[in-house]
This record gives structure tokens, sequence and C-alpha cells, in this order.
């Protein structure tokens, strides 16, 4: 890999949306192969275990542990249907970690909503899945949810999950 290669994590939450995971990984992927370069490199994780399972049922194994993540340029959280369940002390404590060290945090799906929960969205716009924008907007009102299929503010980055 290049010293100049972007390092990107992942952290599949229990029931993650597969498709806004894999989308996302492609397109690094696709950017790596048209370039003829290693622009991109990617490591993923979940909350506990050595694999994650997506609402669709299949698995995806880690690469690597919680702790390597502090060496990403940006971490994105890839969130599903349980957005409710997965926010935890352990998980929230990691994220604050994250952001004190600057590495840059996104949002796949409603992983915006995990991000907003830890108070990491405050003062930035978000895009969230439109199912859930409502009643964050009501939950977190220090938060700008947009309609944008995807919003990049700083060094935050959020869509809306699916295909965005």
């Amino acid at each position: 890999m290049l010293q100049n290669s972007k390092r990107i994590g992942f952290l599949l939450l229990d029931n993650f949306s597969m498709i806004a995971f894999s989308n996302m990984v492609e397109v690094l992927r696709m950017a790596n192969y048209v370039t003829e370069d290693n622009l991109y490199q990617w490591n993923v994780t979940g909350l506990d275990g050595h694999h994650s399972c997506a609402s669709n049922g299949l698995q995806i194994q880690h690469t690597c542990v919680w702790s390597h993540l502090l060496n990403m340029d940006i971490v994105f959280i890839c969130g599903g249907f349980q957005l409710y369940k997965n926010m935890t002390v352990r998980l929230k404590n990691f994220l604050y970690r994250l952001d004190q060290q600057k590495i840059a945090l996104g949002g796949l799906c409603t992983g915006a909503y995990v991000l907003a929960k830890a108070n990491l969205l405050n003062g930035f716009r978000a895009s969230l899945h439109w199912e859930n924008t409502l009643a964050a907007q009501e939950e977190f009102p220090l938060v700008q949810f947009t309609p944008h299929i995807f919003t990049i503010d700083a060094n935050r980055f959020t869509c809306s999950g699916g295909l965005a």
C-alpha cells in the first residue's frame, strides 16, 4: 500500500445495511482499480466477535479490532434497522476517542443516528435514512438533518443509506 493511501475503517452495527456497506466499499475498490493505484485501503470491524450480521442475514468477517480504527483517516459507522439498540456506553466512549484524535467520522444509513446519539453531529449538517429523519430532528435539535442523500460538513460524512 502507498503511504498516501486513505485509510478507511468501517464499524458495522448489528443488522447493518448490506447495500449501504457494499456500495461504499465498491466505490473505493473501483477507484483503486480505475486509477491502478491504492488510493484507499479499508478495514472492517463490528460490535463484538469476529463477524457482523447484516439485516439480510449475510455475515461479514472482521479484518481488525476496534483499536485498529484509531489509525484510520475516516471511520464510517454502518447502521441498519436496530438503531435504538446499538448505542452502548462502550461504543459512545470509543466514538469520542476517534473524534478526540481528529479522525473524520461518517454515518452510512442510520449510522448518522448513532453519531447524533453520541452528540458528535451537534452543530453539523447530516443526512439520515428518510424514515428516521423527522424523529431524529426532534430528538437531536442541535443537528441540522438535510433531505439530501449525502452530506459532507467539515470532517463529518453522512448518507441516507441504500443506493446513496
